[in-house]
């Protein structure tokens, strides 16, 4: 009977201690790394949106920003109905008559653009530049309305410095046309001078290119 007992706890003991060899086997060693598997890396996420990304709201368009090493470039006029090409500022070179483009009335009538002047005692002028790509110059030359009554300016008009193909004395509250031949015409040269004794304002209304 002593001897059953005896071999029942050696029978218990070898069946713990192959449970426990199981247990030690199937954990890990603590604090080594050799058999732990590397958490895979994050997945990196986009956060900026492309102009050409579809339903990304941008606006390829307003994206778009000039080359900080150039000029910025100056949008070319359109020609109009009946091929009118309107003088735009990009095109007037050596300015010395303070010139703008805007609206005016000479003569009683309102023009929507035209070329402004401002006319002194001494001669100054402006270069219109007609890159020999055009054919005529045109426009109504005229002193703005809201000048004084006895302002008068004497307008001369060269092409490419030869002697002024074009003068006259304009007075306040008339109006003369311009029409001239510029086939193969670098610049056109305003030059004006006030008759008056102090300066003011005078105008090309519709100034244009045909």
């Amino acid at each position: 009977m002593k001897g059953d007992m005896s071999e029942m706890k050696r029978t218990k003991l070898r069946l713990i201690s192959i449970f426990l060899a199981g247990v030690l086997v199937s954990v890990p060693a603590c604090g080594t790394d050799a058999d732990a598997e590397d958490p895979p890396p994050p997945t990196s996420v986009a956060t900026s949106l492309s102009p050409s990304d579809p339903g990304s709201g941008v606006d390829s368009t307003d994206s778009e920003m000039p080359d900080d090493d150039g000029p910025i470039p100056i949008p070319t006029p359109s020609r109009v109905a009946g091929g009118s090409l309107p003088i735009d500022m990009s095109m007037i070179r050596e300015s010395q008559l303070s010139a703008r483009i805007e609206q005016a009335t000479m003569n009683g009538v309102g023009y929507p653009y035209a070329l402004i002047m401002r006319g002194y005692d001494d001669l100054r002028k402006l270069e219109i530049n007609a890159g020999r790509t055009q054919k005529r110059f045109r426009g109504s030359l005229g002193v703005l309305d809201s000048e004084r009554s006895d302002s008068a300016f004497q307008v001369d008009i060269s092409l490419d410095g030869a002697n002024p193909v074009y003068s006259a004395l304009v007075t306040f509250g008339e109006t003369k046309e311009v029409d001239l031949d510029v086939t193969n015409v670098l610049r056109i040269r305003i030059s004006v001078t006030s008759v008056a004794n102090y300066s003011g304002y005078l105008g090309i209304g519709t100034a244009r290119f045909n």
